[in-house]
């Protein structure tokens, strides 16, 4: 029987392309929701966020929470029963559910638009493309002054660093 790792799944080195179709999904044009949020926010009234509230009811990660005997109770004392709304409320919620500017970003993100690789990738891009540095002393670390040296920069059949043995 194969061992279970024991770090989370989370945390498993996953393919590249699977990592892309993931960052595809989660989309967010920073330029549109910028344009919309200054642009609507004179005609939608002030609950009206581009960006939804939170609302842990329609979390699924946290669904085991809301189906134990104490929480439902709560929620049935607070009528929050029918998937709940967010903190600012249902009429904010329906706004931000079916509003123009909310159906806008919906239909971007469901075709992927705005997803930008430098964006996205962030840290992920820092050290990804360095050129090597040849610096004073050359490729190996050592200067090549002689020519001898220059020609066979080894007499063994590859190059070790210094500090490492060959064998």
């Amino acid at each position: 029987m194969p061992r279970k790792p024991c770090y989370p799944y989370w945390l498993e080195e996953k393919p590249q392309n699977e990592l892309e179709s993931l960052e595809k999904r989660f989309t967010l044009d920073c330029v549109s929701v910028s344009s919309l949020s200054s642009g609507t926010s004179k005609i939608y009234p002030k609950p009206f966020s581009v960006i939804p509230p939170y609302n842990a009811q329609k979390d699924k990660h946290a669904k085991t929470y809301f189906r134990s005997k104490g929480t439902q109770k709560i929620i049935r004392n607070s009528d929050q029963i029918n998937g709940g709304c967010s903190i600012n409320g249902k009429i904010a919620d329906r706004l931000n559910e079916t509003s123009l500017p909310a159906i806008y970003i919906k239909t971007r993100n469901k075709a992927g638009c705005g997803y930008s690789r430098e964006t996205v990738s962030g840290h992920a891009r820092f050290m990804s493309n360095v050129p090597p540095i040849v610096g004073w002393n050359g490729e190996f670390g050592f200067r090549r002054n002689t020519p001898d040296l220059l020609k066979h920069p080894s007499v063994f059949d590859h190059v070790t660093r210094p500090g490492t043995t060959p064998f």
